[in-house]
């Protein structure tokens, strides 16, 4: 799942992103627009073969920005709201590509 929910808070999207990824084996790419900066928050089910660090790293070199986390779940952003979009579909074909990796 990779959405851009404008208006939501990073509290409020690492509170979706942890919902989805504990109903079943779900990658969970969630970002939104502010006024001056994007927020994004990354998530995945325990076990999956996504490197969900990874593609944060990835995505805040598109927003300019940082962030961190342990484990399943990392957030973090950064001023360039316009490369949000493009940031969460590099990100969705990435968690792809290594879903189906995996035999």
């Amino acid at each position: 799942m990779a959405r851009c929910l404008d208006g939501w808070s990073a509290a409020e999207l690492r509170s979706l992103a942890q919902h989805v990824v504990s109903l079943g084996r779900a990658v969970a790419l969630l970002g939104a627009r502010g006024d001056d900066a994007a927020q994004v928050v990354f998530a995945r089910s325990a076990g999956l073969p996504v490197d969900v660090g990874a593609l944060l790293q990835r995505a805040l070199l598109r927003l300019g920005g940082r962030g961190g986390g342990r484990g399943d779940v990392v957030q973090g952003g950064g001023p360039s709201t316009a490369e949000l979009q493009p940031a969460l579909e590099e990100a969705a074909r990435a968690a792809r590509e290594a879903l189906s990796a995996t035999p």
